[in-house]
């Protein structure tokens, strides 16, 4: 899982708050290729510079179709409620999803 590391490991940060922005530091300094999910797309620059290699706006449902099996780990930052079960659709078979933000009221899998 996510020790591995490397260029062919496809880490995707999802939410690029401050959580969001040290998961690509750490993804980027491990090797992996990194990819930050964010609604919209204002933070893609700021995504870019910390390390990113690619960015997914979740709004965009063409862009996260694409991202389908795509991933081998998922740092899931978002501390709201939030369609967890759509972005589960983006690991690889045997991936791994880590949730590090989790809301503040009951957790639902919606």
């Amino acid at each position: 899982g996510a020790k591995k590391g490397g260029k062919t490991f496809h880490t995707a940060i999802v939410g690029f708050g401050g959580l969001g922005h040290m998961a690509v530091k750490i993804a980027k300094a491990m090797g992996n290729t990194v990819t930050v999910i964010s609604r919209g797309t204002k933070k893609t620059d700021a995504a870019k510079k910390c390390g990113a290699d690619n960015f997914v706006d979740s709004k965009n449902a063409d862009e996260f179709k694409k991202a389908t099996g795509q991933f081998d780990l998922i740092i899931n930052t978002i501390a709201a409620n939030h369609p967890v079960r759509a972005y589960m659709s983006l690991l690889k078979f045997d991936g791994t999803m880590c949730m590090v933000g989790i809301p503040p009221d009951t957790f639902q899998m919606m």
